[in-house]
């Protein structure tokens, strides 16, 4: 999730959500800067067996881990439609109204931009590839 002044976190949904929407897992003191590339990586871990909360999520930024998340039932059945198969990659302000939209420090509307490259799909591994 990218979050009020550059922040990061997770937004994650699982098996036992707070409440309706997922939930953020903010990245501590971490902050974007502009103009600068960063490369993130995401680890997901899918809980094993499926009515126990071990699965867990961590997201790497230029190789520092800045949000670990443990305890996690992602799933609460098992077999193969249980498992990851696919992956849906998107960005947005969040939220259904204009009020979620960006705007600059005047309060008018801002135009933001980010580029995404070199998305890559890795298969279990024991380690978590960073960089």
């Amino acid at each position: 999730a990218f979050l009020e002044g550059g922040k990061l976190g997770t937004y994650l949904y699982h098996q036992d959500l707070p409440g309706r929407y997922g939930e953020i897992v903010p990245a501590g003191n971490f902050r974007f800067e502009t103009n600068r590339y960063y490369s993130i990586s995401l680890y997901v871990h899918l809980n094993n067996p499926p009515e126990v909360a071990n699965g867990r999520v961590e997201l790497f930024v230029d190789g520092t881990k800045v949000v670990s998340r443990g305890n996690v039932r992602f799933r609460a059945a098992d077999g193969k439609t249980t498992l990851i198969k696919n992956l849906l990659f998107n960005t947005f302000h969040g939220g259904d109204t204009v009020d979620y939209a960006p705007r600059n420090s005047d309060g008018t509307f801002s135009q933001e931009c980010a580029f995404f490259d070199n998305i890559a799909v890795y298969p279990y591994l024991k380690t978590v590839p960073t960089g």
